[in-house]
């Protein structure tokens, strides 16, 4: 029987995977189910940054997440309860964004 991993359920070492990417251009991040643990976005300074994060491996996936950032802002999103992509991380830069920071942790292989 296939149990559900929930994050409240992973042991240490299993946290201690947790991965940190800083992207500049849109791509997959991971193409399995993972926990999104938190993102920095930050714009340059001529336009708005836009970011969008979809459960999938393309924009085929479901949106999740869409975040405008103002000229020369730096916004942080850290959650409490992780939030848990099924299908993969895949990340779309858009808008005049210099960097996406995101932590996330691949779900573990029972």
């Amino acid at each position: 029987m296939d149990e559900k991993v929930t994050f409240e359920s992973l042991s240490l070492q299993e946290l201690k995977k947790a991965r940190t990417e800083r992207l500049t251009a849109t791509r997959l991040l991971i193409a399995r189910p993972c926990f999104l643990l938190d993102w920095e976005i930050t714009a340059k300074s001529n336009d708005r940054a836009i970011v969008s994060i979809y459960d999938g491996t393309s924009i085929a996936g479901q949106l999740m997440i869409y975040v405008s950032v103002p000229v020369k802002q730096t916004l942080p999103q850290n959650y409490t309860f992780p939030r848990f992509f099924s299908q993969g991380l895949y990340i779309v830069i858009a808008g005049d964004t210099e960097s996406v920071t995101v932590h996330y942790l691949p779900e573990p292989v029972m």
